[in-house]
């Protein structure tokens, strides 16, 4: 796949749900691995945003 995002470089697909897939990534400034959730909004409601939202925020708090 090798798609690039930012400064991350999308390697494969490692899962998938209704709205979203997580790729293993690279972070091309300090070659370490993540995983990145990437969410398609074209099929979320506008009541759903605010729940994409707070996930987000927690996962950026998160250090693991």
């Amino acid at each position: 796949m090798n798609k690039k995002v930012g400064n991350y470089l999308l390697l494969e697909c490692i899962g998938k749900g209704s709205f979203s897939k997580v790729y293993k990534s690279r972070n091309e400034k300090t070659n370490e691995n993540y995983a990145v959730k990437m969410i398609s909004l074209n099929y979320i409601a506008d009541e759903n945003l605010g729940n994409i939202e707070r996930e987000a925020e927690l996962m950026r708090k998160l250090d693991h």
